[in-house]
């Protein structure tokens, strides 16, 4: 568990991440030679390269938490240096939002329907700005939303997902569900906090991560807002409630 007062600074855990990957398929394409000696049914070829799709997509997880209006979409934009999320003094992000890294840059959205499973679109990455206003209909309906980006700063790290979730406390239980989905599967998560002491909501989420043993970072957003003589001593007492 660390402590930050500073821009995001991700572990780089990308080399071994793409190690296990290559091994991964390795151990898949033994499977394929198995099948071509007549070890294994034909009928397992499909599931094989299903498999290896997996694998090729798998990325690390990590989502910034908070409560809304905390900074996360600021500091979002920041680490992009690029303008990309919406920022405004209420809530902002009414669902999960992922940045991946892709050479081609394109828009993935997911809507959710009456049966339970998504629908899954591609769209132009110059569709963002108006799926977020709201004018391509059933912004109810808007599950996730995956933005693949040709970023430089998405790039150093190929195989992590930034993922900028709703506001915890912004009393939605969508909200509460898209940030949830994250919670337990990401490599680290980063709780956003830019008051003098944490929320109810927050040291929930806390004790959720302590509990699955998941590493976590603090991060003091915001701190232009307090007066500098206040700034140590406000960041002390969110370490001491954090139980960092």
């Amino acid at each position: 568990m660390t402590t930050m007062q500073h821009p995001i600074s991700l572990p780089d855990s990308t080399p071994n991440l793409l190690a296990l990957k290559t091994r991964w398929k390795q151990q898949l394409g033994q499977l394929n030679a198995l099948i071509d000696e007549g070890l294994i049914p034909p009928a397992f070829a499909q599931e094989i390269v299903l498999l290896s799709q997996s694998i090729e997509d798998f990325k690390l997880a990590v989502p910034l938490i908070g409560k809304f209006s905390t900074g996360k979409s600021s500091l979002i934009n920041a680490w992009l240096g690029q303008e990309v999320q919406a920022i405004d003094l209420g809530p902002c992000t009414y669902n999960a939002t992922e940045f991946h890294y892709a050479e081609q840059p394109r828009l993935v959205v997911h809507w959710s329907q009456p049966d339970g499973n998504a629908r899954i679109e591609q769209r132009p990455i110059s569709d963002y700005t108006a799926l977020k206003a709201g004018q391509f209909g059933e912004a109810e309906n808007l599950q996730l939303v995956e933005l693949h980006l040709n970023n430089p700063a998405l790039a150093r790290f190929p195989e992590i997902m930034l993922v900028d979730t709703p506001g915890i406390s912004a009393h939605d239980t969508r909200h509460t569900e898209a940030t949830a989905s994250y919670l337990g599967d990401g490599v680290v998560f980063i709780l956003c906090a830019n008051e003098s002491t944490l929320g109810q909501e927050e040291l929930a989420i806390v004790q959720r991560q302590r509990s699955l043993g998941q590493a976590f970072y603090l991060l003091q957003c915001k701190q232009d807002l307090l007066a500098p003589s206040d700034r140590a001593d406000v960041f002390q007492t969110l370490i001491r409630q954090a139980g960092l």
